[in-house]
């Protein structure tokens, strides 16, 4: 009798299930083979992430271009770096044609002046991440492109008279440096500020011309170029004014003319009419031009005043001019005057007393007697005596029951006597106005 057929499979008293067949013994080294390969691909993925380019900590400009060993087993890539707010993808990598190390350039720009960390995704052709690198195979990159010129929000007058001018300007790197600049180009005064804007005073600087320069630096210490300003500083004042007054003012009813010489280039001249008691009628009115006319002014006394402010606004001293406004008289009509040089007060003067002191030079030879004949401008045409007088000698004081009206004008005129009858022509004959209230 035949002895017993062992079951297919029985290893070493081991039995197998009667299911596994010798064909299912191809279906089991199938699978194994299948376990093993996806083994290496892990295995390969793991080494196909590590960062190739750029160096660790190396500097970059805000699209960088990115590299890492391949993953044989992966369709795509993406390229993310951490932000504050998170991690953020800037760019997509595919496996190279020729093979070599994938590579990706961002499309999303990089913070400028920050220090990120990035790394890679790998993901198979359906779509589902492969591998990521882990913290050990992350790395990291400087951001610092070449910066640009601030703006310059701030500063002064391009001729001021501050010998510490103030200056503030704008940016958005790392820090600022700036310096002032003499007309040599050497630095006189420079600085860092540790921030993009920033405001300075500098130290007084002397009178003259400067340049004001301020650059942006970025995280790694490159100075980009500078924005600049020109500027000057003037703190001398100008000299007072030389004032010219209109001869016609002084034997005409209009209001006088003034000009003025002395004036430096580019100064502005500011006027205005006081009152003889000092109150202000007319200005402060700012002018460029060598002259003016104030508006027409009532009969009385007045102080005309001007001064010159340079480009640097340095107001020069004032410079005066005591003037009197006769009453408006009727066209055609003008006050009688001769011989104005030998009288006192001036013509047109205006005098401070109602009981002024009326001087004159000597009368022909032989003269004994001066008659004194003063007359008030009335209706802007007429003349009203108001006294006269008969003194021998060269001088003349207004009596008290005589005294003039303040803010009125006066003719007066002076004749000689030989004797009971006038001489033919008089010493002469002059106006003034007494100053009002």
């Amino acid at each position: 009798m035949r002895p017993p057929r062992p079951d297919i499979g029985q290893r070493g008293g081991l039995r197998l299930p009667a299911l596994l067949t010798r064909r299912a013994i191809p279906a089991l080294a199938a699978a194994a083979a299948i376990a093993a390969g996806l083994a290496l691909a892990g295995s390969a993925a793991a080494r196909a992430l590590d960062p190739v380019t750029p160096d660790d900590d190396g500097v970059v400009n805000v699209r960088p271009t990115f590299s890492w060993e391949e993953d044989g087993n992966a369709a795509r890539y993406d390229v993310w770096v951490e932000l504050p707010t998170g991690p953020l993808k800037v760019a997509d990598g595919t496996p190279p044609a020729l093979g070599g190390n994938p590579s990706a350039t961002a499309v999303v720009p990089l913070p400028d002046d920050a220090r990120l960390r990035w790394f890679v995704r790998s993901y198979n052709g359906q779509g589902g991440l492969r591998e990521e690198t882990d913290a050990d195979r992350r790395r990291t990159v400087r951001v610092a492109s070449s910066p640009g010129p601030p703006t310059i929000t701030g500063a002064p007058a391009a001729i001021t008279r501050t010998p510490t001018p103030i200056f503030t300007w704008s940016g958005a790197r790392a820090s600022s440096r700036w310096s002032i600049l003499n007309p040599s180009g050497a630095p006189v005064q420079s600085g860092d500020v540790p921030s993009a804007s920033g405001q300075v005073v500098p130290a007084a600087l002397p009178d003259g011309s400067y340049q004001f320069r301020v650059a942006q630096r970025n995280l790694v210490g490159v100075e980009g170029p500078p924005a600049t300003y020109g500027f000057s500083i003037d703190t001398v004042a100008p000299g007072p004014l030389t004032l010219r007054r209109s001869t016609a003012a002084r034997d005409s009813s209009n209001t006088p003319r003034f000009a003025w010489g002395g004036l430096e280039p580019g100064a502005v001249v500011s006027w205005r009419v006081l009152r003889a008691s000092g109150a202000p009628v007319q200005g402060p009115v700012n002018v460029a031009a060598g002259d003016t006319t104030p508006a027409r002014l009532r009969a009385g006394s007045y102080v005309f005043e001007a001064r010159q402010t340079d480009l640097a606004g340095n107001a020069g001293p004032a410079t005066t001019d005591a003037f009197v406004v006769l009453p408006r008289l009727a066209p055609g009509i003008r006050l009688p005057m001769r011989n104005t040089k030998r009288l006192s007060p001036q013509v047109g003067a205006t005098v401070l007393a109602v009981r002024p002191t009326l001087r004159w030079t000597a009368g022909p030879k032989g003269t004994k007697t001066y008659n004194v004949q003063v007359f008030r401008v009335v209706d802007g045409a007429k003349l009203r005596k108001i006294l006269s007088a008969f003194p021998h000698k060269q001088r003349f004081v207004v009596p008290r029951k005589k005294a003039l009206a303040r803010g009125s004008c006066y003719v007066w005129r002076v004749w000689p006597f030989r004797g009971v009858n006038p001489l033919p022509a008089p010493v002469g004959v002059s106006h003034f106005c007494v100053r009002p209230t």
